[in-house]
């Protein structure tokens, strides 16, 4: 009954999937969730680290369709700037959420959090989400 599931990245998406199957979580935080890839990652071929299957698999997904079978809130955040996982796929991910999901826009961060007081804000509003709905 308090478990929660924080997910960065292609771990935003993979977390959207386990919530959307059933994963006993009461809460998640995606962190610029990758859950736009299909509309804006279509020229990226896999690398070393995943194989074809992993993107065949992402492919066949409607990711705002699982993530309307989600029934506990959520927190979203995303950096303004990020050019790897754009904005505009955690404001539609937020549409298809529960009630009582939020979405927090950091300023002047991309992707990867690599400015101090932003990255600390991530985990500040990461801890805080959790504390509160766990």
């Amino acid at each position: 009954s308090r478990i929660g599931i924080v997910g960065s990245s292609l771990g935003g998406m993979v977390t959207v999937l386990a919530m959307s199957e059933g994963m006993p979580a009461k809460t998640a935080v995606l962190v610029s969730p990758a859950t736009d890839y299909k509309e804006n990652h279509r020229k990226l071929k896999a690398d070393n680290a995943m194989s074809n299957d992993f993107y065949i698999d992402i492919w066949k997904r409607d990711f705002f369709g699982l993530a309307r079978s989600i029934r506990r809130p959520c927190l979203i955040i995303h950096g303004n700037l990020d050019d790897v996982c754009f904005l505009s796929g955690s404001e539609k991910l937020l549409q298809s959420l529960p009630r009582g999901s939020k979405l927090e826009i950091i300023g002047g961060e991309g992707h990867f959090y690599r400015k101090r007081e932003n990255f600390d804000r991530m985990i500040s509003l990461t801890v805080s989400w959790l504390l509160e709905n766990l």
